[in-house]
């Protein structure tokens, strides 16, 4: 451990969303539409490529 930390590394969303791009990329994310019935599906790298748009918008 370092300096009484448990992880190496700082549990931030960047830092999840990079793990998942490392080491899920092309696994799915199934999400239900608020009908109930209906699915979306993406991967990872897609979800990690919207989200890097977003926060260059807000930046």
């Amino acid at each position: 451990m370092i300096n009484g930390m448990m992880m190496h590394c700082n549990l931030n969303i960047t830092s999840i969303m990079q793990h998942a791009l490392a080491l899920y990329a092309e696994q799915k994310i199934v999400t239900l539409k608020s009908d109930g019935m209906t699915t979306h599906e993406y991967t990872y790298k897609d979800a990690f490529a919207r989200v890097a748009q977003f926060a260059n918008s807000l930046d």
